[in-house]
């Protein structure tokens, strides 16, 4: 993210072709994962939460130009992969994530506390990859060091007051809907949200894209899930199956020596190569054109 010298109150935020996964970035880059972020980030905010959903997003594409010093306009390179946001009052504090089935961090803590999932009490006698009855907003902490943790919507609530659940919520149902009508199922997704001058809540970083939600087939999601086994997803989750290959999982960013195992791996090329088609995939279906045509057509890039 870089501040702009003619323009105190924006930034320009830079999706970067680097992958992250149990809080370690990767020493690789996935071939247009920035591209597919963006226009993905772009599609959801103009196209489908549109002025129901207060966000930082200011201009995207060739519309950046107008917020740029002359040398750096034009840049079609840039253009793909960045942002103008406004810079908020109280940037994110937590992650706010928002579940339709019960898997990952989220089984783990029903299996480990009675079926209680960040305050939410779930009906006993479900396993990994349950369909939930409504969907259920799980925040974790944003750790600057280490791994983030579960919290309840009460500790959320004592710094920000009522209401934050119930706006992701609001935003992954758009997505959700959305996404349902191109046979994508949206298993979770995780927002962060801040607050701007005026006190508002509102929607900050990216927006449902495959580096922060899980998406399946529609189709291969209920045919996996009538046979109790959790389906391949279209987003970072191959990048962090073969992660767990390597004990990548098991290790912590905070342990220095960890943090310098991980920068000496090499991420292999054909996991690289999947995962570039995984995220181009996904940003077709989604945007329902290819990402160069979306580039083009919707974000004016020449």
């Amino acid at each position: 993210t870089y501040l702009l010298t003619d323009y105190p109150e924006f930034a320009l935020m830079k999706n970067s072709d680097r992958l992250s996964i149990y809080d370690f970035v990767l020493p690789a880059e996935i071939e247009n994962k920035g591209g597919v972020l963006n226009a993905m980030s772009y599609h959801n905010v103009k196209n489908v939460m549109g002025s129901a959903i207060k966000t930082d997003f200011i201009a995207a594409g060739a519309a950046i130009d107008e917020y740029l010093p002359k040398h750096l306009r034009g840049n079609t390179e840039l253009q793909k992969v960045a942002t103008i946001i406004k810079l908020l009052k109280k940037p994110p504090e937590f992650e706010d994530i928002v579940r339709y089935a019960l898997t990952g961090s989220a089984w783990n803590s029903y299996v480990e506390n009675d079926g209680v999932v960040c305050g939410n009490k779930l009906p006993k006698g479900l396993h990994n990859g349950s369909l939930l009855t409504e969907p259920i907003y799980t925040p974790t902490t944003k750790a600057k060091e280490g791994h983030d943790e579960h919290i309840t919507i009460q500790e959320v609530e004592k710094i920000y007051g009522p209401g934050r659940g119930e706006l992701a919520i609001l935003a992954a149902n758009l997505v959700s809907n959305d996404l349902e009508k191109k046979d994508i199922f949206l298993v979770d997704t995780k927002f962060e949200i801040g607050v701007d001058d005026n006190g508002k809540m509102v929607l900050a970083d990216e927006k449902a894209t495959p580096d922060s939600s899980r998406f399946v087939d529609l189709d291969v999601w209920f045919k996996s899930i009538s046979t109790g086994i959790f389906p391949q997803s279209m987003d970072k989750q191959f990048v962090r199956e073969w992660g767990k290959t390597v004990g990548l999982d098991k290790l912590d960013p905070k342990i220095v020596a960890d943090v310098i195992k991980v920068h000496c791996m090499t991420v292999p090329d054909e996991i690289l190569g999947e995962t570039t088609k995984i995220y181009l995939n996904v940003s077709k279906r989604t945007l329902m054109m290819d990402l160069e045509k979306f580039q083009r057509e919707e974000m004016g890039i020449k």
